[in-house]
């Protein structure tokens, strides 16, 4: 695939969604793939566990992004790819089927994902638990040796960074 396919995941509240926003400013054709609102098509209720239907709806929302991605990068587009999908395997697929060569794993200290996580909207916050969880999964082997880690403390400087290698 074309080197204008970009992918940023990380923890909760690590910068993802700000980082895909303000790298979309800088190219003159850009989408911003956000995983949560193709996870949000299924308006009845999105299941996160690992059941049977859980594991069905993300396997449709990674098939989702792959037909989505395809046909923007067809067209020309700069595709940034954000958020978090439920399982490697998923990831792996996208990986096999796009092979795009920027992928970032975006890191901020534990406490800063607390503050941050305390500035959010209501609707946007998550529980400590659910951050601690969230941490502890991008720090297994899958996401430290298929991404790049970035340690996200300086929004623009992680912006002109990533913007800098294509």
């Amino acid at each position: 695939m074309p080197k204008n396919l970009i992918i940023i995941t990380g923890p909760t509240a690590s910068g993802k969604s700000t980082v895909a926003k303000l790298l979309c400013k800088k190219y003159k054709k850009c989408v911003r793939l956000d995983i949560d609102r193709v996870k949000h098509f299924i308006e009845t209720g999105f299941r996160y566990d690992n059941s049977a239907e859980g594991k069905k709806q993300w396997n449709l929302c990674t098939e989702n992004i792959l037909v989505l991605t395809k046909n923007y990068l067809k067209n020309d587009y700069t595709v940034i790819i954000e958020g978090v999908l439920g399982n490697t395997e998923n990831w792996q697929k996208i990986f096999k089927i796009l092979k795009p060569k920027y992928k970032y794993l975006l890191l901020v200290d534990k406490k800063e994902l607390f503050a941050r996580n305390d500035k959010r909207d209501l609707k946007l916050k998550m529980l400590k638990k659910d951050i601690e969880y969230h941490y502890k999964m991008f720090l297994q082997d899958f996401y430290l040796k298929n991404f790049e880690i970035i340690e996200n403390n300086n929004l623009h400087e992680t912006v002109e960074y990533i913007y800098g290698r294509e």
